[in-house]
């Protein structure tokens, strides 16, 4: 990975620290356009520019002063949603030399979890967490005991959902007895990133 350029603050220190082109969403190349266009602020970018759906929503919120809010879309997203809701996160690590059997460098291993239950509507959540000692291989603790929690009905939301995904596939790949359960839920899980990636 580059490492960031050591006088980028004084290169820009000239923009404002809100509401510059630089913000632009998967925008850098069209801001360094911009910018040398003398268009530092996204709210000066006119209306016949071609933009992306998001950086279209971008520049509406920064020239009206209010948030960009797609209620219908929201609505649409969290209508898919089926009780039990599961809300689920990992910690994890991937260290450069494998800590356990069967690990490979850089592999991404989980150590934690944290679980929120949401019954029904209404519900308060019941909370589930578990944090590996360290001296032994978290992976079969963790698959064993998400596999009774998230039980075989539900939504499972994640951010992002495939960082979750991921750990659990790769953790069934060397505890067999667990592949058919994770193939199971694949189809449950849902990623909570898409509100935001898709600027709803």
């Amino acid at each position: 990975v580059p490492h960031d350029c050591p006088i980028k603050k004084l290169c820009f220190s000239i923009l404002p620290a809100k509401g510059s082109v630089f913000f632009l969403y998967q925008g850098e190349d069209k801001a360094f356009e911009y910018f040398n266009r003398g268009i530092w602020l996204i709210s000066q970018i006119e209306e016949r520019d071609v933009l992306s759906n998001a950086q279209h929503f971008q520049r509406i919120a920064y020239k009206s002063h209010r948030p960009h809010c797609s209620k219908f879309n929201i609505a649409i997203f969290l209508g898919k949603l089926k009780y039990p809701l599961f809300f689920l996160d990992f910690g994890c690590f991937n260290p450069a030399i494998p800590p356990y059997a069967q690990t490979m460098p850089y592999e991404i291993v989980p150590y934690q979890y944290s679980l929120r239950i949401v019954r029904e509507p209404d519900a308060q959540p019941e909370y589930f967490d578990y944090l590996a000692p360290g001296d032994v291989d978290p992976r079969p603790a963790i698959l064993m005991q998400l596999q009774s929690l998230l039980g075989e009905f539900g939504s499972i939301l994640a951010y992002p959902a495939l960082s979750e995904l991921n750990a659990l596939q790769r953790a069934a790949r060397v505890f067999q007895q667990y592949k058919p359960w994770v193939i199971s839920i694949d189809k449950r899980i849902v990623d909570l990133s898409i509100p935001f990636r898709r600027f709803h």
